[in-house]
């Protein structure tokens, strides 16, 4: 039978453990609708599962440090969690006063930027507006709390506030900081540019490529054309002949190779277009422009905040912007050059000029760097089929040449065995011997014959017929032509035996 359920009353209300179950709804046909009652010791339970709460002595109250807090709790943790990034209140202060772009870096300027709502979308510019009413809250509660410190939220905000022209300031740091990045962002692509230009000009090994392709190809089409258009590099690993299906690229190396003519790595006299291949030049011109205005505005935050520079920030931040601008202008120079010398070198290699404009430096790094890598591949892939190749002549020379040297010596050391053999055999008693040249007899069908059974002459016959078979094989070894003659000889011989 069911128990009954019993619970005890209340007697007082504690801050218990929870049990963070998900309940379920209620339902008539359930388990939970059929359980029996239990019986529950209520005030035991509450003592056990007590959640106990540090009561703090007056001496703890009194040690607590107090702080002033303004900003909400997300406000202040993202303000808290940026200024890890940052220096020290005073270092951070200095170093914004100074223009001191060697103890913070171009992250940390953007970080402060965003955090003051100085940049970003439109809604983190909203903080800029909030920014103006955080100082004014600060200040009214340090107003109010006097000898209570800010929180650390707060006290930064009120250390920046205390900056002018911060904002100029920030981005004028962060123009210095974006300048010289951006300065090798322009200027090493143009440089590889034109190193590369200079490097296919002076490679001998490209003109002798470049002429055997032309050769191939007016043999193949039948025609005497004096170029093609710079594509088609791409295109001769596709095609490929009809009888071994070895690509148009694999022959031209091959025939390389075999003139004994010295064709050098390609990729390594690329390896300028590689940076080449990866840049867009009309991206370079537009970061350039970028730059070029970024400086003109630079130039007019410093003339704004003029007044709150000290004389030598002021020297240094205006001596900066001259030699930015200077060298601005230098790089739009350069620019001009190099894109001029590329053109020059699309005519170099017989683009004609209104199909220039597909050839950006870009498109035809591609197309050299590509053809190097294929060039390189068919000449790696040739050399090791000839060092596979000529392994395996040496390798079958050696095994002929030994093959020979063990069929010589075999021959050699036959020969001499034989004779050994024959006059090494024992010479069988004559009781042996005689039905052993009967049944001999008797297979050559030369009849029944008498048989000498003496064995003084039995012996003698034996003699006679080992040097018979000595001189017999002798013959052999030195001429074939007498092997049938002294077959029959070494018979007659044995007729004459049986004959006796």
């Amino acid at each position: 039978p069911p128990r009954i359920c019993e619970t005890l009353p209340r007697k007082f209300e504690k801050k218990l453990t929870k049990l963070h179950w998900k309940p379920i709804p209620k339902g008539q046909n359930t388990l939970w609708a059929q359980l029996p009652k239990s019986l529950i010791n209520e005030d035991e339970l509450r003592v056990l599962f007590e959640v106990k709460e540090k009561n703090l002595s007056t001496k703890d109250l009194q040690n607590k440090p107090k702080e002033v807090t303004v900003l909400d709790t997300k406000r202040s943790n993202q303000i808290n969690i940026g200024m890890k990034n940052f220096p020290s209140l005073g270092s951070l202060k200095t170093t914004i006063l100074k223009m001191d772009d060697s103890s913070m870096s171009r992250e940390g300027v953007e970080k402060l930027q965003t955090l003051l709502g100085f940049i970003g979308t439109s809604k983190e510019k909203k903080k800029e507006f909030v920014f103006s009413e955080e100082i004014i809250m600060i200040k009214e509660a340090q107003k109010n709390n006097p000898g209570i410190p800010l929180g650390h939220a707060e006290q930064f905000l009120l250390m920046l506030h205390s900056i002018s022209g911060l904002e100029c300031r920030l981005k004028l740091l962060a123009f210095k900081l974006d300048f010289e990045v951006t300065e090798e962002d322009i200027t090493y692509p143009l440089k590889c540019l034109k190193d590369g230009i200079d490097s296919i000009k002076a490679s001998k090994s490209f003109s002798l490529i470049m002429s055997h392709i032309l050769a191939v190809g007016n043999i193949l089409n039948q025609k005497d054309c004096e170029g093609f258009q710079l594509e088609y590099l791409s295109k001769l690993k596709d095609v490929k002949d009809t009888a071994t299906k070895k690509t148009l690229l694999h022959h031209i190396v091959k025939n390389i190779l075999d003139s004994d003519s010295e064709l050098d790595d390609l990729a390594k006299e690329f390896v300028e277009f590689r940076k080449v291949s990866r840049t867009n030049f009309e991206e370079v011109l537009t970061n350039l422009e970028i730059v070029e205005e970024e400086c003109k505005r630079s130039i007019g935050y410093l003339k704004l905040a003029k007044s709150s520079f000290d004389p030598d920030t002021f020297q240094l931040v205006h001596d900066f912007l001259i030699a930015a601008t200077e060298r601005i202008l230098t790089m739009k120079r350069i620019y001009k050059m190099v894109l001029t010398k590329h053109a020059a070198f699309l005519d170099w290699l017989g683009i004609s000029n209104r199909l220039q404009a597909d050839y950006d430096p870009m498109k035809v790094a591609t197309i050299m760097v590509n053809f190097a890598f294929d060039v390189n591949c068919a000449k790696t892939q040739l050399l090791v089929e000839k060092n596979r190749s000529s392994k395996k002549t040496k390798s079958e020379t050696v095994i002929v040449t030994k093959s020979y040297s063990e069929k010589s010596i075999e021959r050699k050391e036959k020969i001499p065995g034989t004779v050994a053999s024959l006059t090494s055999i024992p010479i069988p008693p004559g009781r042996i011997l005689a039905p052993f040249l009967q049944s001999l007899a008797l297979q050559e069908g030369l009849g029944k014959k008498k048989i000498c059974t003496e064995s003084n002459s039995l012996d003698d016959s034996i003699l006679d017929e080992n040097d018979s078979a000595t001189e017999s094989t002798k013959t052999k070894v030195k001429q074939s032509a007498f092997s049938r003659q002294s077959k029959y000889r070494s018979s007659k011989t044995i007729y004459h035996l049986l004959e006796g």
